[in-house]
């Protein structure tokens, strides 16, 4: 969805969420996020899951908007979520982000600079829970 403040895209695909994250996001923006990201996670019902964040093309958010985002995720943990990996290349970004979402420090996260990386990762995770 495009907004005056940021745009996002939300996508399934099989088992795994994908979210590209455009632009700088305040409050308004995040809510919308918030309830078609929640929309989204619940198609998965009790399945395990993982999320591919895109944020190479996010120039950040308002403090507004990274309570918001905690928010999401303190619900997300409440899912059957195996990971999350997040495509980053501005590191400043993540780091904010890892101060201002509390809720992050209890998910399985990585950053990866390209798609293919994030990939094989979920593909290793998730012959690690079939094997186990």
């Amino acid at each position: 969805m495009k907004t005056p403040y940021g745009s996002y895209n939300l996508t399934i695909d099989g088992n795994i969420a994908h979210m590209r994250f455009v632009g700088m996001f305040n409050a308004a923006t995040t809510k919308l996020l918030l309830k078609e990201v929640k929309i989204q996670i619940e198609q998965f019902g009790d399945k395990p899951f993982l999320i591919l964040g895109d944020l190479l093309e996010l120039e950040g958010a308002t403090p507004e908007a990274y309570s918001i985002i905690n928010d999401l995720n303190v619900w997300i943990n409440k899912r059957n979520m195996i990971a999350k990996a997040l495509l980053i290349e501005n590191k400043i970004i993540a780091q904010i982000a890892r101060h201002r979402i509390e809720s992050l420090k209890f998910q399985n996260i990585r950053y990866f600079t390209n798609n293919d990386e994030a990939l094989a990762w979920f593909e290793q995770l998730q012959k690690q829970q079939v094997a186990s």
